[in-house]
């Protein structure tokens, strides 16, 4: 990559940064006194030639070169960015020539699946009407969006001067993000305030776990698939009031990743509570997921026999138990007079990296002293468990 370095002092301290070509966005952090820094235009244009080569939105490799410096100016907080130092996350989320700069990016990136020209159209109408009072659809109170806008640190505030910052962390507003949703986004299409936006994600906790069932299964019915577990982000899916409210709504009782553990063990058992998995099973890229006898949950039909199995013989066994000094885990861990066992049901050996994988089990659990007991789909896994667990052939 063609390009030069230059020196610009940092505003905040003083001390010299070395900038190039490859700073994205015009934005860095000083790495002497660790603040954000927005560098000058005139800096910028001092760099010279370079070519950039990124994925964007269409998988498709995009070549960014330009010997002048082509201006955009953001949609959200109206900064200029040069499209010669367009950071990979900007073309990613809204392709070669995006309307957003990169610290914008970084909030709404959701965006760049679902722009439209109806999504640009209502960006420029909230902003444009950020000091009009909008009076909230849940709670009644009255909110605008200044926050949403003016008061982000890059935004050059000239229509309200004597805006007072936020506190905390005046440079984002209102901009920082809950699970994954921006405030603004629901504010394009209805009416809700940064109260009853945070309050979505606390809400769930008081919640009773059978509420919390029935809203999973109630997206599912809406989306039409099981839904994946970060649930509030499927509020990018409408781009109407009504679909908004209605998942807003949905959103105080849907339970959070961590509800999700504390509750119900896992995702897979909440699916299966929630009806969404009638089988009883979810089928995955590689096996399926089901739950055994006594509620272990299996990634197999395979696993589940061998669990139902030791479960049947009043084996006490673990699921998913580590290896020492790894992150690798075993199928399930027994104790059988005073020895420590690991099963694994090995699926996949035709599979070179899986096949590694197992073998780097071996050597683990032949390092630490731990009898690994491997079964293949062709073995006669019961008659090897029956001699090895119960003295049986």
């Amino acid at each position: 990559m063609d390009c030069k370095s230059i020196d610009y002092h940092c505003p905040h301290c003083g001390q010299p940064i070395s900038i190039a070509k490859q700073l994205f966005g015009g934005v860095m952090t000083c790495p002497a006194c660790q603040k954000l820094c927005e560098i000058p235009l005139s800096w910028l244009e001092k760099l010279i030639k370079v070519q950039i080569k990124i994925t964007g939105p269409d998988g498709k490799k995009h070549i960014v070169s330009h010997s002048e410096p082509q201006w955009e100016r953001c949609i959200f907080c109206e900064r200029k960015f040069d499209l010669n130092t367009l950071h990979p996350k900007q073309v990613k989320y809204f392709g070669p020539h995006p309307h957003v700069c990169y610290r914008c990016g970084l909030c709404f990136g959701p965006y760049g699946k679902i722009w439209s020209s109806d999504i640009e159209a209502r960006i420029c109408h909230a902003k444009a009407t950020a000091g009009s009072p909008r009076k909230c659809f849940m709670c009644g109170s009255d909110y605008n969006l200044l926050g949403s806008f003016y008061r982000h640190m890059w935004y050059p505030n000239t229509e309200y001067p004597n805006l007072e910052l936020p506190s905390g962390n005046p440079e984002w507003g209102y901009w920082v993000l809950a699970d994954g949703i921006d405030f603004l986004y629901p504010n394009l299409f209805t009416e809700i305030c940064p109260g009853c936006f945070q309050r979505l994600f606390s809400d769930n906790i008081v919640c009773e776990p059978k509420e919390q069932v029935a809203a999973v299964h109630d997206l599912g019915e809406k989306l039409g698939k099981l839904p994946a577990k970060n649930f509030p982000t499927y509020i990018y899916s409408y781009q109407d009031r009504d679909n908004i409210e209605w998942m807003l709504q949905l959103m105080r009782r849907l339970p959070s990743p961590e509800l999700i553990k504390a509750r119900f063990g896992s995702y897979f058992k909440l699916l299966l509570k929630s009806g969404l998995l009638p089988e009883g099973t979810r089928r995955m890229k590689l096996g399926t997921w089901v739950l055994s006898k006594d509620g272990d949950q299996c990634f197999s039909l395979a696993e589940r026999e061998i669990d139902d199995w030791l479960f049947e013989k009043h084996i006490a066994h673990t699921k998913e138990v580590k290896y020492p000094n790894s992150d690798l885990r075993c199928d399930w861990e027994v104790f059988r007079d005073g020895k420590r066992i690991f099963i694994e049901y090995f699926g996949l050996m035709n599979q070179n990296a899986y096949a590694a994988k197992a073998e780097l089990k071996r050597n683990l659990a032949a390092a630490n002293g731990i009898i690994l007991i491997g079964i293949t789909p062709e073995c006669d896994w019961e008659a090897l468990l029956s001699a090895t667990l119960l003295g049986t052939p």
